[in-house]
């Protein structure tokens, strides 16, 4: 008997330390904001039209990166989040943290992009070669998918999302390395 209640025991401790799992508190109480969970990830929507470099720049004061979407699952459920109800943005685009750079598309945290989703023509180059558009936006009109814009241009400013790895029980409020590889993922949906 002692030692089914020690194995009954034993799979409470891991199932309930694997859902104490979360968002790190500083990224839940940021004002104007959702966050949601995939993947071992914290995502962070901020409800906030800034310029990519704005967007960018508060990321890293959080301690995280602009949103990277490296697989057809993350697609799925960014565009999943960006349609919810829950979510209720009226914007029209949002930024992604991928910048041309050296002739190369990479994300923020400095890998390059390998999965896209491009709209047809995009990313788009003046005279078939030359790139004057170096951020990356998803546009709700095309059903999320990605455009290329320019930086810096005063006329473009949109919402943006965030990445944090997750808690681990017992973690300190403090701020997070941009990696979660090895955590597990509790699935909640937070909302602000």
């Amino acid at each position: 008997m002692e030692a089914v209640y020690t194995t009954v025991l034993s799979v409470f401790v891991i199932i309930h330390g694997a859902c104490a799992m979360s968002c790190p508190d500083f990224v839940t109480e940021v004002p104007h904001s959702y966050t949601a969970v995939h993947n071992h990830v914290c995502y962070l929507f901020v409800n906030n039209e800034v310029f990519w470099p704005t967007a960018r720049d508060k990321c890293f004061e959080l301690g995280g990166e602009m949103l990277s979407i490296e697989d057809q699952a993350t697609m799925d459920f960014i565009k999943d989040q960006l349609n919810s109800k829950e979510l209720r943005w009226d914007r029209k685009g949002v930024w992604l943290g991928a910048r041309y750079r050296n002739s190369n598309w990479e994300w923020t945290n400095g890998r390059r992009v390998s999965y896209t989703n491009w709209a047809s023509g995009e990313p788009s180059k003046l005279f078939g070669f030359l790139s004057v558009e170096d951020c990356a936006q998803m546009r709700k009109e095309d059903n999320w998918q990605w455009h290329d814009f320019p930086c810096g241009s005063l006329k473009f400013h949109y919402n943006y999302v965030c990445e944090f790895p997750l808690n681990k029980p017992g973690d300190s409020a403090g701020r997070v390395a941009p990696s979660a590889s090895g955590q597990e993922d509790n699935g909640n949906v937070y909302l602000k």
